[in-house]
């Protein structure tokens, strides 16, 4: 009868991400073609290129791998539409009549990651070796209990972590032979060594500028303090150890570039428009800047409730600002003031060309209604001509609406 006894351990958990690739759930395409009509394409069809970011596996601190943990979740821009193109067959070739390019940011003025730390026991013969030691005098005093050979050569541009050693047996003394390498190309395989089987094999490095040294091997506590407590390795040989994180992030769509091609695929005509987060309390859109091809540009200014300052609301319109934005009646992100202004090419004065005003009043039995103010300007007038106007506009010309 065998004395080989063997122990398994199954787990789960109800929070493993079940929707990353590689894994059962979600399938994710990278790239999506759709024909508007024919199984060749013959009325055309468009294509749509997507993001594929994996979340991640837990990190490895200590020991084994321990299996079923949640993933960190770093996949956040998994999904999103990078391009999209739509196009027409002529013949065997495909024409694109208009592309778009998508850019995302990962805006790094709110984040914020948890932590936590997963240990697991093997099941291994039970260790009898101190987990950690009070450093005393006496170890820290001790001398070498061992020792063994290091190359302090760092080979070929290598790095303290990545040293560029190879390592190999050889006997001491030995008469190392080497050969030179083949057209310049290092390869250690065209290395040869003899050695002397009675002579005690050493294990090194092989390089020929290699500083092979006698390394001593102390006591954990050398170069400690009396009284540092410090833990050993062989102690947790039979735990496992693993941390993940959940992670927060804040990411929106930072621009995007549109290009309009002629029937041909020529003559492209592009349009690019950036977008703007400038409040990080309500985290809505704040400003749009689209650049046309001839040089023009067309800006979009958006305030919020969150974007007035309203210290001490005295007037009911402070007062509605102040609860929208204070998430009382949870209505913090409507456009409170909107404006569009134009840039013509070759200038930088900036030309207000509208813009509009919502007020929201509470009416008994009715909620929040919302009262427009719109005004569009002649390209001749300021900003500061706007302001002045839209103060000015009558509530008759508003228009109302009730909020749901």
């Amino acid at each position: 009868m065998s004395d080989d006894l063997r122990m398994y351990s199954v787990s789960s958990s109800s929070i493993h991400a079940l929707y990353n690739n590689g894994l059962s759930g979600t399938t994710n395409y990278a790239a999506v073609t759709l024909s508007h009509g024919g199984s060749n394409f013959e009325n055309g069809g468009e294509e749509h290129l997507f993001n594929i970011e994996l979340d991640v596996d837990a990190n490895q601190i200590w020991g084994d791998q321990i299996n079923g943990l949640p993933l960190v979740n770093s996949g956040i821009g998994n999904g999103e539409e990078i391009t999209s193109r739509i196009f027409k067959k002529n013949g065997n070739n495909f024409i694109t009549l208009k592309e778009n390019n998508n850019t995302y940011k990962t805006d790094d003025r709110l984040f914020d990651e948890v932590f936590s730390t997963v240990a697991v026991k093997s099941y291994v013969s039970l260790i009898t070796y101190p987990t950690s030691c009070t450093c005393t005098e006496k170890e820290i005093n001790e001398p070498p209990t061992s020792y063994y050979i290091g190359c302090k050569t760092r080979h070929f541009g290598g790095t303290n972590d990545d040293p560029n050693h190879f390592w190999g047996i050889v006997s001491e003394p030995s008469n190392f032979q080497y050969q030179q390498p083949v057209n310049d190309i290092i390869d250690a395989s065209i290395y040869a060594y003899n050695y002397a089987t009675s002579l005690e094999p050493v294990y090194k490095c092989l390089w020929p500028d290699a500083d092979n040294q006698f390394i001593p091997v102390y006591h954990p506590c050398h170069g400690h303090n009396v009284g540092d407590v410090i833990y050993y390795p062989q102690g947790t040989d039979n735990i496992n150890l693993a941390q993940y994180s959940y992670r927060s992030y804040w990411r929106y769509l930072s621009q995007t570039v549109e290009t309009t091609f002629d029937q041909n695929g020529q003559n492209p005509i592009s349009k690019t428009t950036n977008f703007y987060y400038d409040n990080p309390k309500h985290l809505q859109l704040t400003r749009t800047e689209t650049f046309n091809t001839d040089g023009t540009k067309y800006i979009t200014r958006l305030k919020y409730p969150g974007d007035y300052v309203v210290d001490k609301p005295s007037d009911n319109d402070a007062k509605v600002l102040d609860d929208m934005a204070n998430r009382i009646i949870h209505m913090g992100g409507l456009v409170i003031e909107k404006t569009s202004s134009i840039v013509k090419p070759g200038t930088t004065t900036e030309l207000i060309t509208g813009a509009e005003l919502t007020k929201y009043e509470f009416v008994n039995n009715k909620g929040y209604l919302a009262v427009k103010h719109s005004r569009k300007l002649p390209l001749s007038e300021q900003n500061a001509a706007l302001k002045q106007q839209c103060a000015k506009v009558s509530k008759l010309n508003g228009k109302s609406r009730m909020l749901k």
